[in-house]
């Protein structure tokens, strides 16, 4: 069988709340030794994302007797967790040969919610390959910072551009009311390595949706390079083996047809 229970409610609603904004559906893999895992792919194929919760991020204990796969309907599973109280612990549970994923809620009382598995098409899955890429720049920066760049350039335009550069990291947005320049040096980033410069153009929409995951994770650290992806890698709760970690790749929009983007 497959349980793992966290005792506060708000971790595992904020993750599920912003896999919702992505994706609608995928597949919950759980792993006696790397824990709880998923990789998907919007519909677009414009972002990819990739989570791993370490089986000792579940500090009320996690149990998985097989590697197990459970497709599950991220809309429906966020109505379940809306359910969820302040002071609610939170376990997930898929008994063999069961049709059902269980959320069970324990607080003044216990509530169980029970959700039927979905089929996924195995095509729909994208390949890991991607998520092993190196980048030769990467900056580590306080997630207040970026929200506030996605603001700045909502004024203007619907898309942001990200450069870095051996001086620091810059956000611009450019229409025909104006333009912004955000400009960070090295010692405005908590952390930076940045062996080439790198720049990209990206959807602010996208961005939004990837930002939600700011309410559970205050820095991310960004990678980046020429006519590539934007990662993003957020750390989720916990210390050490402890934390957990969402990550996002966001294709760059083509600049010549600003409604298209890079192909994957």
């Amino acid at each position: 069988m497959f349980s793992a229970k966290m005792q506060d409610s708000k971790v595992m609603k904020g993750i599920i709340d912003a896999l919702s904004a992505i994706i609608d559906e995928t597949y919950f893999v759980a792993n006696a030794d790397t824990g709880l895992n998923l990789t998907a792919m919007d519909e677009s194929h414009i972002c990819l994302m990739h989570m791993v919760l370490p089986k000792d991020l579940f500090d009320g204990g996690f149990e998985c007797d097989e590697e197990t796969k459970m497709g599950i309907n991220l809309e429906d599973l966020v109505k379940i967790m809306k359910r969820a109280g302040a002071s609610d612990s939170i376990e997930f549970k898929h008994q063999p040969d069961s049709e059902k994923f269980q959320v069970q809620m324990r607080g003044r009382g216990t509530r169980t919610f029970s959700l039927r598995l979905v089929d996924i098409d195995e095509e729909k899955i994208p390949p890991t390959a991607e998520l092993d890429v190196d980048f030769d720049a990467r900056v580590t920066l306080d997630v207040g910072i970026l929200e506030e760049a996605i603001k700045d350039a909502e004024i203007y335009q619907d898309t942001l551009e990200v450069k870095v550069t051996e001086d620091g990291l810059s956000f611009s947005a450019e229409g025909e009311v104006g333009d912004i320049q955000y400009q960070l040096d090295r010692d405005h980033l908590e952390d930076a390595s940045i062996k080439q410069g790198g720049r990209g153009v990206f959807s602010l929409a996208f961005l939004k949706n990837i930002m939600k995951i700011s309410a559970i994770s205050d820095k991310v650290t960004l990678h980046l390079a020429d006519n590539a992806p934007l990662k993003f890698e957020f750390d989720i709760a916990g210390n050490g083996d402890a934390k957990g970690k969402v990550t996002y790749f966001l294709a760059p929009r083509v600049e010549e047809d600003e409604d298209s983007y890079e192909s994957d």
